[in-house]
């Protein structure tokens, strides 16, 4: 799970995580962090907007599921 931790999107979908008892590691992302926001382009840049590209954007939250290769944004 990749994210802002104080964000309100973020907390529910870890929220549900939770309930649901699924195990997941959380990379935290902050506003104006350059190190995992930098990571985070490079490896799901190509599922972002053009738009949200072109300004150097990402969006948060995004779930990758390692157990079928699923990207949720």
């Amino acid at each position: 799970l990749w994210g802002c931790e104080g964000s309100p999107f973020v907390r529910l979908v870890r929220e549900a995580l939770c309930c649901l008892e699924l195990p997941y590691v959380l990379r935290n992302v902050p506003h104006g962090e350059v190190k995992n926001r930098t990571e985070f382009r490079e490896k799901y840049g190509h599922l972002l907007s053009t738009a949200r590209n072109a300004v150097g954007a990402v969006q948060m939250p995004f779930l990758r599921d390692p157990n079928t290769g699923m990207d949720i944004l």
